[in-house]
């Protein structure tokens, strides 16, 4: 039997800095942070982007994070074995697909919250803090209207996306 491994969560702020300086003048709301979420696991980092995406946490810097990186949380440890991790990512693939995804209730965030908590066990998950950015959001009219603006142009992006080339 192994013994149970370190489960952190690496919180990205996709904004750099700008939600926390600009949020409260445009959009009359504090947002922190623009966040994106990954789960990090034996050097691998788990994360919902047009699919369940794995890669090591190394390679996810070096392309995507290493200027975005806000902060890591612990979210404990886990007794989750690879076969197991693998088995859960297998079982819930089809709910995280890009077509699913949904800016405001169905991202990152949730997806790294179900996977730390159901997956491997963990007693904590994604912060209130990040899972809520979206609500505070949208409880303005400017933040409303911009996420309707965000989810249509997310959308058109997913579907060229899924376009096969000719």
């Amino acid at each position: 039997m192994s013994s149970p491994s370190s489960v952190t969560l690496a919180i990205y702020d996709l904004s750099s800095g700008l939600a926390a300086s600009l949020s409260l003048p445009l959009l009359g709301v504090s947002i922190p942070l623009v966040p994106h979420t990954g789960v990090l696991l034996n050097g691998e980092e788990f994360f919902f982007g047009g699919g369940i995406q794995r890669t090591s946490h190394r390679a996810f810097q070096a392309r995507f994070g290493g200027a975005v990186l806000k902060y890591y949380v612990d979210l404990g440890r886990t007794a989750a074995t690879p076969a197991d991790v693998d088995a859960w990512l297998s079982a819930n693939a089809h709910r995280y697909t890009a077509a699913r995804y949904r800016l405001l209730e169905h991202n990152c965030n949730n997806f790294a919250d179900d996977f730390a908590r159901s997956c491997l066990g963990t007693a904590r998950g994604v912060p209130r803090e990040v899972l809520d950015v979206p609500r505070v959001l949208v409880g303005s009219l400017m933040g409303r209207q911009m996420t309707l603006w965000l989810e249509g142009f997310y959308v058109l992006l997913a579907a060229q996306a899924l376009v096969p080339p000719p």
